[in-house]
């Protein structure tokens, strides 16, 4: 786990919350690449979204749809990854970029759709319990990541950079 704080000089005019992005490093600084070329950049996890949404599957959500709502922030998937049972390497180089997001207004370049997407889950009875078919078998269904009318972010960069950086680890 890692622990992210950062300030803002002044009031961030239209600011829901936070973008956080960890970003992997190379030993020398520079930006790990992937496999494909591109560079190891992952908008990290929340499971907290807005009022009128409701999260009942616990599913995560990555900041750019729902923000972190203060100047401070865990990051709880650092190592222990948010879809998978293995763990990262513990011995990793990273930074962390932060950018306060705001409602998409007219005129702006459209956000990226932050529509629910459909996923498959472990079915639970009234009790929390899994489900499970006549062979012991757990029972899976479909439902939306997330309950809620979806609320379009963009990056604000009226009268700000877009981009911090907060430390190394």
């Amino acid at each position: 786990m890692a622990y992210v704080a950062w300030g803002v000089d002044d009031l961030i005019e239209g600011c829901l919350g936070f973008e956080v992005t960890r970003v992997y490093l190379n030993a020398d600084g520079s930006v790990t690449l992937r496999e494909d070329g591109s560079e190891d950049r992952v908008r990290c996890a929340s499971w907290v979204g807005f009022s009128g949404q409701r999260n009942p599957h616990w599913l995560p959500q990555h900041t750019g749809i729902w923000p972190v709502q203060k100047l401070s922030w865990r990051d709880l998937t650092l190592r222990k990854r948010r879809d998978e049972l293995d763990r990262r390497p513990s011995e990793v180089l990273v930074r962390y970029e932060i950018r306060p997001v705001g409602d998409l207004e007219d005129g702006m370049e459209p956000a990226p759709d932050p529509a629910p997407k459909t996923v498959r889950v472990i079915q639970r009875d009234a009790h929390g319990r899994p489900v499970k078919d006549a062979e012991g078998k757990l029972v899976k269904i479909s439902v939306k990541s997330y309950e809620g009318k979806p609320r379009p972010l963009v990056p604000l960069h009226r009268g700000y950079d877009g981009l911090s950086e907060v430390g190394t680890g």
